[in-house]
C-alpha cells in the first residue's frame, strides 16, 4: 500500500446536542460565528417538503444578507427521531442533505469538508393528502467555508421549527 499525500486520520465526532428550546415560530436558530444566529421561515415559499415516504425538506430562514439553509432529500421517511446525516448530492439518486450558514460575506457550508446532524423531533402531516403540516428538529454542525484562513462553525444547539400557514 503505497501512499500519496497525507494522512490526516479520522475527523474528531461532532459536538454533541444540547437540548436547546424549539422555537415557537417558524425559524431556524443556533449559536455559530459567537453569537445566536436565529433567523424567521419566511412564511411563502421557503419552505419544500414531500410526503411522508418520501422523505424530503427544505428550510431557508433569513435576516438581512444572512441566512440559513437546510436540505434533506429523499434520505428515508419523514417520522419522529430520524437522524439525517449530511451527505453531498448525488445527482444519480437526487439524494443529499446539506446545511448552510451565511453570516455576513462568509458563507459556510457542510459541503466544504463539513459535517452535520438533523434529527426531527416532531413532524406532521395532513390526513388527507399526506403533505407535512408541520416540522420541529434539531441538528449539530461543522461547516467550513472556502477560505481556508477561517475556522470551522461548531453549532451544538441548533434548532428549526416550521407550521403550515
Amino acid at each position: 500500500n503505497n501512499y500519496i499525500g497525507a494522512l490526516l486520520g479520522s475527523p474528531p465526532a461532532l459536538p454533541a446536542q444540547v437540548n436547546a428550546t424549539i422555537p415557537t415560530s417558524n425559524q431556524i436558530a443556533g449559536t455559530a460565528a459567537g453569537a445566536l444566529q436565529a433567523f424567521n421561515i419566511n412564511p411563502t415559499g421557503n419552505f419544500s417538503f414531500s410526503q411522508a415516504s418520501q422523505g424530503g425538506f427544505g428550510l431557508v430562514a433569513s435576516s438581512g444578507a444572512n441566512e440559513w439553509r437546510i436540505t434533506a432529500n429523499h434520505k428515508f421517511p419523514l417520522a419522529i427521531n430520524n437522524t439525517f446525516n449530511c451527505q453531498r448530492p448525488d445527482t444519480n439518486s437526487n439524494r443529499h442533505v446539506t446545511m448552510s450558514l451565511t453570516v455576513g460575506s462568509n458563507t459556510y457550508l457542510s459541503t466544504e469538508g463539513g459535517r452535520c446532524q438533523i434529527t426531527l423531533t416532531n413532524v406532521t402531516f395532513d390526513a388527507v393528502s399526506g403533505n407535512v403540516t408541520s416540522l420541529e428538529g434539531r441538528f449539530v454542525a461543522e461547516m467550513r467555508t472556502f477560505k481556508r484562513n477561517l475556522p470551522p462553525l461548531l453549532v451544538n444547539d441548533g434548532v428549526f421549527r416550521w407550521v403550515k400557514p
